[in-house]
């Protein structure tokens, strides 16, 4: 995972769906942000503790198992 770039607002989309998480991320990029993506909870956590807690937007699915 490389540096984020400072200048654009971050997101993380945590998402199962494959084809919702990608729909979302072609969205967010098309609005300017940075987007991390990941299809479970755990992968989510572990985003979150490599790159901080400095995210401007998190989108999740509500019944995401984990």
């Amino acid at each position: 995972m490389g540096q984020a770039d400072t200048h654009r607002p971050l997101a993380l989309v945590v998402e199962d769906d494959q084809d919702q998480r990608e729909l979302l991320v072609v969205l967010l990029e098309e609005c300017g942000m940075h987007v991390f993506q990941c299809e479970s909870a755990e992968a989510g956590l572990i985003v979150l503790e490599k790159i901080g807690f400095g995210h401007n937007l998190l989108i999740t699915d509500v019944q995401l198992a984990g």
